[in-house]
């Protein structure tokens, strides 16, 4: 009888215990924080350029009556602005919800966390947002002329044979013709010996890759998003195509032939236009 009791007392206590975790759980839940996807707002990590408007939003949704707080804070420290979302009471009154937004301009990289809390529960998110390198944008360089073959995104000018071997790690993009026909090629320094250049010189790797980006049209923001992996040291150009690269350092740049000429020498001159990081 006694071992019955007991047995009672323990199966009662347990189903006791199950029910008010139970109960718990369906009044407690945590909130469900989700990024909006609208039109011109950022969802999740995202590269802008420097001084774009950028524009956040989000809803945060639970169960039972304890309302829902919020808070953002930039790489820890509040957001300044933000006094907390405003709860809104859905169809039925059985659950309140946040729909809210933050509208910043972006001049430096940062994280922004987005918490909601209730009780003792809470869910959060955090977005970075990049802001892309400066561009430098060069115009009319011309590769080929007077012996000059190389270009330097480093010191942002040509250079000649004699200053390249003085400083050959200053030169990320160089042009040859090379083959039978005189082919017109960009190549990274490094590529030069290969070829039977400046054979005994060290040079830096640079890849590049036909780009599909307008040359005009883009942005900082755009040529930060350069594939850092793949490409060829060494690319056969057209006039009128536009090519990207990236150097041994991971400065990216994209560059735009506009001519590819005989010189009086015979040997061939590119012009070209080129945008590249700071």
């Amino acid at each position: 009888m006694m071992k019955y009791l007991s047995f009672c007392i323990q199966f009662f206590g347990i189903a006791f215990l199950l029910m008010s975790c139970k109960k718990s759980t369906i009044n407690n839940p945590s909130p469900v924080l989700v990024m909006q996807t609208r039109a011109g707002y950022v969802a999740s990590n995202s590269t802008v350029n420097k001084g774009d408007s950028v524009r956040l939003a989000w809803s945060a949704l639970r169960g039972g009556n304890e309302m829902l707080k919020c808070e953002v804070t930039i790489n820890g420290i509040n957001f300044v602005g933000f006094n907390g979302g405003k709860a809104k009471e859905l169809l039925g009154g059985e659950r309140n919800a946040f729909i809210d937004s933050i509208k910043f301009k972006a001049m430096n990289t940062n994280t922004y966390v987005i918490r909601v809390s209730s009780e003792n529960l809470s869910s959060s998110l955090a977005i970075q947002v990049v802001v892309a390198k400066d561009l430098k944008v060069f115009n009319d360089i011309k590769l080929g002329e007077d012996t000059k073959y190389f270009w330097s995104s480093e010191v942002g000018k040509v250079l000649s044979d004699v200053e390249y071997i003085a400083s050959p790690s200053n030169v990320d993009v160089s042009f040859a013709t090379l083959g039978d026909t005189s082919a017109p090629f960009l190549l990274s320094s490094a590529q030069r010996p290969a070829e039977g250049l400046n054979v005994g010189v060290l040079g830096i790797k640079t890849f590049f890759r036909i780009s599909e980006l307008d040359f005009e049209k883009a942005t900082a923001a755009d040529v930060n998003g350069v594939a850092t992996s793949g490409g060829a040291q060494k690319i056969l150009i057209k006039v009128g195509e536009v090519y990207e690269f990236v150097n041994a350092f991971g400065k990216k740049g994209i560059i735009k032939i506009k001519s590819i000429n005989a010189s009086s020498s015979l040997k061939k001159v590119i012009t070209f236009d080129l945008k590249v990081q700071e």
